[in-house]
């Protein structure tokens, strides 16, 4: 026991380590890094949002990547504010599609080791499927929602970098 406590320290430290190593290179690299991250986020509005998009919400969308772009040049620090509206109109924009929802679905289904609850993942997985034979997309959504909500780990920034998930990886 005493070995697995000491080595577990060890592995958090070389963890806090790689943090501060990652946090340094992305100090330095702030404004490069920005860019990408925007230029993803609008090339994916572009490709694959703003066929779907309200002519309104096409030219909210450009207008905020005008403020978040002049946020990355003033080095601002609320650009990821920016980012994540941008990144929140996409998904509102997707959302009212009906494929969206049917694909985010079955994209959650797929993975059921990530959710909590598994009782309660079955029952929404069947459920949910239900909803797509009688194509009542509405109740879909709420499912989708409720999966949602109890999924352990949703993406890369969404728990990747934390110690628990790297040690127990």
């Amino acid at each position: 026991e005493e070995t697995d406590v000491e080595k577990t320290q060890e592995a958090m430290e070389k963890v806090l380590e790689a943090r501060n190593i990652i946090a340094q290179v992305r100090k330095e690299n702030l404004k490069q890094i920005r860019e990408i991250e925007l230029n993803n986020t609008v090339n994916f509005f572009n490709e694959c949002v703003r066929q779907y998009a309200r002519p309104t919400e096409g030219k909210a969308f450009d207008s905020m990547v005008e403020t978040a772009q002049n946020s990355i040049n003033r080095s601002e620090s609320d650009f990821e504010g920016y980012l994540k509206d941008l990144r929140s109109k996409n998904f509102d924009v997707l959302w009212r599609q009906d494929w969206f929802v049917i694909d985010r679905f079955k994209y959650l289904i797929s993975s059921p080791h990530q959710f909590i609850d598994k009782r309660l993942f079955a029952e929404l997985s069947q459920s949910g499927i239900e909803h797509i034979k009688k194509d009542n997309i509405d109740e879909l959504r709420e499912i989708v929602y409720r999966l949602s909500l109890i999924q352990l780990n949703s993406g890369f920034e969404d728990g990747l970098l934390d110690p628990t998930n790297i040690v127990r990886g």
